[in-house]
């Protein structure tokens, strides 16, 4: 049996697939879904106890970064911006650019839940899955500053982030079951950034 990939909560996808049927297919070409996940800059370390990849140990299946809490510590150590973590107004934020870019290009959303530390998506393959990230993240991000969320030079994201191929019902349906009941409590968020930017938007009506 493969190895289990560690889930940003700390389980696993075995123990997921056994609670919700989430199975992947690799044997087919082309896939009903993609299960995007993205982080917020300098909450995951290399090394981290949950278990980490790299741009060379990031093959699904495979075995990732082993816990080092020396690499870890000395990842912190490194890191050249400010840890971002996504409040009640940054959730909301994050939640309405990305329907809207989805709305916008025509393309399925199957399921959504913006974490204090995470983004999980579930969406139709309507273009490249690394394609659709980085919209989602360049949209977020933009509509964060103009929204007055966030300073022009916060730095958001970390780079790239996990983009898994769902190959049939079952696992597109355990997907969505998990991204939408399998993250905890449900976060509050705070719609009142609507107001500033909405403000933006009357003053600049040509932007």
């Amino acid at each position: 049996m493969l190895p289990a990939p560690i889930l940003p909560d700390g389980g696993s996808y075995w123990g997921m697939a056994a609670l919700a049927g989430f199975v992947h297919f690799v044997m087919y070409s082309d896939p009903l879904a993609y299960f995007l996940t993205f982080r917020t800059f300098g909450t995951w370390h290399p090394g981290d106890e949950r278990g980490s990849v790299n741009r060379v140990n990031n093959i699904y299946g495979e075995r990732g970064i082993a816990r080092n809490p020396r690499l870890s510590h000395w990842s912190q150590q490194i890191q050249n911006d400010d840890t971002f973590v996504l409040d009640a107004a940054a959730r909301s934020v994050v939640d309405a650019a990305i329907r809207d870019a989805c709305r916008f290009r025509g393309w399925k959303l199957i399921a959504l839940n913006v974490r204090t530390n995470h983004v999980h998506a579930v969406v139709w393959p309507d273009a490249g899955k690394d394609a659709m990230m980085t919209v989602f993240k360049a949209r977020a991000t933009r509509v964060l500053r103009e929204a007055g969320v966030i300073g022009a030079e916060t730095r958001v994201w970390s780079r790239h982030g996990s983009t898994r191929l769902l190959f049939c019902e079952r696992s597109v349906s355990g997907a969505r079951y998990y991204v939408l009941h399998g993250q905890g409590a449900a976060l509050p968020k705070d719609d009142t950034w609507w107001e500033h930017y909405a403000a933006l938007a009357d003053a600049n009506p040509d932007d």
